[in-house]
């Protein structure tokens, strides 16, 4: 997504656009916001900066280093006739109210949207601190933004305890040039200054950062330790002393000349007496840039950063100065220690590249894809006659603080000069008194040092006579402790002899104990398996002998069964026989005999059927004989349903007779139809 080329102003160079142009709305505070945004226009040359106040806004053209105040009461009309371009986004890098309030003013007119940076922990603020309704606006700027990006882990967490895991951040870490790593020890060398510092305080130094707790821990420290605040301190802009002989502000520096000041004061250790949790720490950064391990509160992003680098050590935020100026001493003893781990965290320092370049994919997602560049000619035309005075008020109040300290110590050196004045007029007679006083006092000290030799000699011969007895009484009173000793071992090692025997019968004793009931319980056990095993044989032996009485009860059956059937087919020939014979004897005809001698025929097939279908039924009571095996067969496995089976079995007798006699009838009706 592209612009094409960013015109700035008439003539100026035409920087590529890798990107849309992205406008940053600051607070006119300086510090390390301004420091991150113009780290990320120094990769984006096309971006450019809205500082804002509460009565007016100054515009940055980054590229053609151009700034252009601008009245609140003509933001409207400069946005109305393009002379801010059309921005594809607004990066927010405040909650405070004039940021907000220029942000959504530039959103709503020109149908963008906003990202925030998280650059301190004010957005969550408690509404005891600010109020409610400052409270609820700060959060709700967060909530409303397009992205939210912290600059550490704590911020994160700060984020999602103020407004819950449904609000997102992007964690994108402040970029470091770490180009300024001094090839140096990291404990205190010779250098070319008058006086050595040990320990030094980066950055500028006020309220918030811990100032007055640094003067406490300060005074609290060895007088041969001193520290140095590399940056200024509030009140005092200009190198001096803040705490006579203990306490030195060196005044304004560039992070790149950070690791010479160091080395040139002989600096070991960075201290962090940072009272409020920072939200990342640029100083950090530099301090270990530097070559130097850090110590800072356990709080906040400080405390993070050092805990997961090892690059230093934390104190509990509630410490007292008087713990800390004890734990400072020891560890600057230990600064070597932690050379390698200074380095490894300067290795982990996001570039700034690579933070602009994360920062990129964040404003792709959401920027506008229509764009323009800012008009600085017609920026011009709305432009304010006069810059407000806000801009320099921290400034001023600084200057001011320093004037004052600069009046003090010349009123200060005025009256140390009116003073020597009126010593020097009595000077001569002064040092005629100290001249006399100075032999009296010679002559007075060789008096006193021969009475010193003589005490010295006597106190000696004292000292060997109270040491030769002090040795005797030590030489008895060991020899009676070691006789002692060798009475109170003996009757301990008799006890413990009686102790073992004691023990070793009473485990004897259980042994035996243990030995006896698991005898017992395995008897107990094999006689109760014998008794289980004769009932369940005797158990069987009755299931077997109750089986054998069922398969000859269906034997005698199916017995009686087939001589019931040879007894019902005799009985049918029988009577066929006696009918026919008595047919033969009424006829009288030839014809008829010859019909009767058919019907002997007829006789003797049907006789050859029956015999076939005698046949047929011996298979069938065969098969049947073999169905009641297998039924018996079944039965001895399903024992639960032999009653049912012996049902069936008893009723088969009938089914054969109803069989028989429906037969027989078919054949008489065969018959009489002949």
């Amino acid at each position: 997504m592209g612009i094409g080329a960013v015109v700035l102003t008439a003539g100026s160079p035409t920087p590529a656009a890798v990107s849309g142009y992205v406008l940053h709305a600051v607070p006119a505070n300086g510090g390390g916001v301004d420091r991150y945004v113009r780290d990320i226009c120094a990769h984006r040359a096309h971006d450019c900066i809205l500082h804002i106040v509460r009565e007016q806004c100054v515009f940055e053209a980054v590229a053609a280093e151009q700034l252009i105040p601008i009245d609140y009461a003509d933001m409207a009309h400069a946005i109305a006739t393009g002379a801010l371009g059309r921005p594809a986004l607004i990066h927010a890098h405040s909650t405070l109210a004039p940021v907000r309030d220029r942000v959504r003013q530039l959103c709503q007119a020109l149908a963008i949207d906003y990202v925030v940076t998280l650059h301190d922990i004010d957005f969550a603020a408690a509404a005891v601190d600010v109020g409610d309704g400052e409270r609820e606006a700060r959060l709700a700027f967060v909530s409303g933004a397009a992205a939210r990006v912290a600059p550490s882990q704590f911020i994160v967490n700060v984020l999602l305890g103020a407004l819950g895991a449904s609000v997102s951040g992007h964690l994108i870490e402040n970029g470091v040039d770490a180009s300024g790593l001094a090839n140096t020890a990291l404990v205190a060398t010779e250098s070319d200054t008058e006086k050595q510092f040990q320990i030094a305080v980066i950055g500028a130094l006020g309220p918030h950062k811990g100032l007055s707790f640094l003067r406490d821990v300060v005074a609290a420290l060895p007088a041969e330790l001193r520290v140095v605040i590399v940056g200024y301190a509030d009140g005092q802009v200009t190198p001096g002393w803040l705490q006579q002989d203990r306490l030195w502000v060196h005044g304004a520096f560039e992070p790149q000349q950070l690791a010479t000041i160091v080395q040139r004061y002989g600096v070991g250790l960075a201290f962090f007496p940072n009272q409020q949790p920072e939200s990342y720490c640029y100083a950090l950064s530099d301090g270990w840039c530097a070559g130097l391990p850090a110590l800072g509160p356990a709080s906040g992003a400080i405390g993070d950063r050092i805990a997961g680098t090892g690059a230093g050590w934390t104190f509990d935020p509630g410490s007292t100065p008087e713990a800390v100026a004890r734990a400072i001493v020891g560890w600057l003893a230990s600064v070597g220690e932690k050379k390698l781990a200074v380095r490894r965290a300067v290795e982990q320092l996001l570039a700034p590249a690579v933070m602009v370049e994360r920062l990129g994919h964040v404003y792709e997602k959401n920027m506008k894809t229509t764009h323009e560049p800012p008009q600085v000619s017609a920026l011009n035309a709305v432009a304010a006659t006069q810059l407000n005075g806000r801009f320099f008020r921290g400034e001023l109040l600084r200057l001011s603080g320093d004037l004052a300290f600069s009046q003090t110590q010349i009123a200060q050196v005025n009256a140390s000069l009116h003073s020597l004045t009126h010593e020097f007029d009595g000077r001569g007679a002064w040092i005629a008194t100290l001249e006399k006083n100075l032999a009296d006092t010679q002559a007075e000290l060789r008096r006193v040092e021969a009475a010193r030799q003589a005490e010295h000699v006597a106190a000696e011969l004292a000292r060997d006579d109270e040491r030769a007895r002090s040795n005797a009484a030590r030489d008895q009173e060991r020899a009676a402790a070691e006789a002692a000793l060798h009475r109170v071992l003996a009757d301990a090692d008799a006890a413990r002899a009686k102790d073992r025997a004691e023990i070793e019968a009473a485990r004897a004793k259980d042994r035996a104990d243990i030995e006896a009931a698991r005898e017992k319980e395995r008897l107990d056990s094999e006689t109760a398996r014998a008794q289980d095993r004769a009932d369940f044989a005797a158990a069987l032996a009755l299931a077997r002998s109750e089986l054998d009485a069922v398969r000859a009860d269906e034997r005698a059956n199916a017995e009686a069964m087939r001589a019931l059937a040879s007894a019902a087919h005799a009985s049918e020939l029988a009577r066929e026989r006696a009918l026919l014979e008595a047919q033969h004897q009424q006829e009288r005809q030839h014809d008829r005999e010859q019909a009767l001698a058919e019907r002997m025929g007829d006789l003797a097939r049907s006789e050859a059927a029956q015999v076939s279908a005698h046949a047929a039924y011996e298979q069938y009571a065969a098969k049947l004989q073999k169905d009641v095996n297998d039924t018996l067969a079944i039965a001895h496995r399903y024992e639960r349903k032999i009653a049912n089976y012996e049902h069936a079995l008893s009723s088969l007798p009938t089914i054969v007779q109803r069989w028989m006699r429906t037969r027989g009838q078919r054949l008489a009706g065969a018959k009489d139809a002949q």
